[in-house]
């Protein structure tokens, strides 16, 4: 699951060079240009998320390793 989530920032990256890309395109009139930057930050930050969800399960894996539950019984 976290390198399907890794692949899913990867994807977002590469949209978002995309649309950097078509974002400096003299072709596009100033106001198409403007739309394909901020799509490109939006692209940035689902990547970042999928990162931080990445991280997170880490963090959680890493600690409920060293979590001591008390015997109940």
């Amino acid at each position: 699951m976290l390198s399907r989530i890794s692949g899913q920032a990867e994807v977002c990256r590469e949209r978002a060079e995309t649309c950097r890309d078509f974002s400096k395109d003299p072709s596009y009139d100033i106001r198409a240009r403007g739309d394909f930057r901020e799509m490109a930050q939006r692209w940035e930050s689902l990547a970042r998320t999928y990162e931080d969800a990445v991280r997170l399960s880490g963090f959680i894996e890493w600690a409920s390793q060293r979590v001591e539950y008390p015997n109940l019984t």
